[in-house]
């Protein structure tokens, strides 16, 4: 059953869309050039048996995604300010 949400009980709304629109927003994708998966082994940070293995290591890694995706937002939306 999916139930919705009320989008003003957050602070912070996160869409997670494809690698052209990461690419664009200056987020490094994980497959495309100089992308993640060219640094990690997806296997030990993007599967089911690697969040078993080690749920902390796989967390900790996507952290640091929303952290470099959250310095990616906050660029644009000053760029934004700035042009207006």
């Amino acid at each position: 059953m999916i139930v919705p949400i009320d989008v003003s009980d957050f602070h912070q709304i996160v869409f997670f869309t494809g690698a052209g629109m990461s690419a664009e927003s200056g987020v490094p994708t994980y497959r495309g050039k100089g992308g993640i998966w060219h640094k990690y082994n997806w296997e030990e940070y993007a599967c089911q048996t690697a969040f078993e293995q080690n749920p902390q290591g796989v967390l900790d890694f996507h952290e640091l995604r929303r952290i470099e995706a959250l310095k990616c937002a906050c660029l644009l939306y000053t760029s934004d300010a700035a042009d207006e």
